[in-house]
């Protein structure tokens, strides 16, 4: 079970480079999730106003308010 403690890696033996990288990696991550986010919302808003804007949403509303 001393091997297992010995080959965990030592974080503190990183270097600011990998820092770095994992950094901007991370700062790269967080871009590409948040640009397909806003895609998401996107899609969702045209798909929300076609639905809206729909010959069979307005029949619905007419048949609701007609009893």
């Amino acid at each position: 079970m001393e091997n297992s403690e010995q080959s965990k890696p030592n974080p503190e033996a990183t270097t600011g480079q990998s820092e770095s990288s994992t950094d901007a990696t991370n700062r790269q991550a967080t871009q590409e999730l948040m640009d397909e986010l806003a895609d998401l919302a996107n899609r969702l808003t045209t798909l929300g106003k076609s639905w809206w804007n729909s010959d069979e949403r307005k029949r619905i509303e007419t048949d609701l308010r007609s009893g």
